[in-house]
């Protein structure tokens, strides 16, 4: 089931790449052929295709320590804009060594040695007949030390590209229900949970799963439902950082176009200019009412009040303790529950279009993170 999941959406993405070639969806590509690869391997090996083993051992190999590196690459891809072409020796090295050492051990072996191991891998996972199967042992062993150390790493790593990039888009967009990798939390746990499993499945061994169809089920089921939620994930992710850097440079280029007249506006206002800019960003925001825009942005206050984005954005993290995206959605809540005091006969969506909120799904979120109640249960409480 696995492997036709990571082939059902390796086909899909090529053919979406025909049409627009995209730097996340070539890594995601990438890791779902790869992982395709890494199920084959495990399809030849529980259905005892013996003659089919020994040539795809050494892919199998590298699929298993390259998929998870992928992954990290993936989400780099979508989430910053540094370079990523100094890892790929990084993704790619281990891999490739690990796959070479066990062809070469294969080319190395008699008919009669890798027919032995070949079937001992199914059944109980090493066989130390040779020298040569001795050293195959070797490099599986030191191929799972590989495989934890490269799951915790990009664990970590993932975690966090995930949650600066979620603070870069608080601190950029006040309505950030489709930007934020939040629903990618989830899968990220489920996702360890997975990787997880394989350790422990592979520790266990192929034999265990042999000897019964429905404990096959599980891991199978497991890992298709992952892979299924990466791909769907994918496929309809279509906010990245280089949206978000696009918008940023627009406005930083108008800034940039007129820091003369600002200059002369700062000195012609010096009065102005010594009021802190919290305090500024407070009397903006609330005497124009500006959290009622729909999809506001920090570059939308730093052009009203003349500034630069980052000092809007600095200000309200310092003085107010709290991203821009919590000021504005805060304001704006308040303003929703006083709408629904003043007007109940409102319904929950005209509250929530009048309150500045794009979706009813952002206002309800919001409504429920700020008060601790939903808007039905803190209406009824009134």
């Amino acid at each position: 089931m696995p492997m036709f999941t990571c082939a059902f959406w390796t086909l899909f993405l090529m053919c979406r790449l025909r049409t627009e070639w995209k730097r996340d969806q070539v890594i995601l590509c990438m890791f779902m052929f790869i992982s395709a690869i890494h199920h084959v391997g495990h399809c030849i090996f529980l259905n005892e295709f013996n003659d089919l083993a020994a040539i795809i051992h050494p892919f199998y190999a590298f699929a298993d320590v390259v998929t998870f590196p992928l992954f990290y690459l993936y989400v780099r891809s979508i989430t910053s804009e540094l370079p990523l072409r100094h890892l790929w020796w990084v993704v790619f090295a281990p891999g490739v060594m690990l796959s070479l050492a066990i062809a070469v051990i294969y080319l190395n072996m008699s008919p009669e040695e890798t027919s032995l191991y070949v079937a001992s891998i199914t059944f109980k996972d090493q066989y130390d007949g040779t020298a040569l199967c001795h050293a195959m042992n070797i490099v599986q062993s030191i191929s799972k030390i590989v495989f934890v150390i490269e799951v915790s790493i990009v664990m970590i790593l993932v975690a966090r590209c995930v949650k600066e990039f979620d603070h870069k888009v608080e601190s950029f967009y006040s309505d950030t229900d489709d930007k934020t990798l939040k629903p990618f939390h989830q899968l990220l746990i489920v996702f360890t949970i997975a990787a997880i499993s394989s350790f422990v499945f592979s520790i266990i061994g192929r034999h265990f799963f042999v000897e019964s169809t429905w404990l096959l089920a599980v891991p199978s089921v497991i890992f298709s439902a992952v892979i299924f939620q990466i791909g769907w994930f994918g496929s309809q992710r279509t906010f990245t950082f280089e949206v978000q850097k696009s918008e940023e440079d627009a406005h930083d280029a108008i800034i940039s176009q007129h820091t003369d007249e600002l200059q002369k506006l700062a000195a012609q206002n010096a009065a102005v200019a010594a009021i802190p800019l919290s305090q500024r960003i407070e009397e903006m925001v609330c005497q124009h009412n500006m959290f009622l825009q729909k999809n506001l942005k920090v570059s939308d206050i730093a052009s009203a009040l003349n500034t630069n984005r980052l000092y809007v954005s600095q200000a309200i993290n310092d003085d107010m303790h709290m991203s821009f995206s919590e000021y504005i959605n805060h304001k704006r809540i308040s303003y929703a529950i006083q709408l629904m005091q003043n007007n109940p006969q409102l319904n929950m969506t005209e509250v929530a279009a009048a309150s500045g909120f794009s979706t009813d799904n952002s206002f309800y979120r919001n409504f429920k993170a700020f008060t601790g109640k939903t808007p039905k249960e803190a209406t009824q409480s009134k």
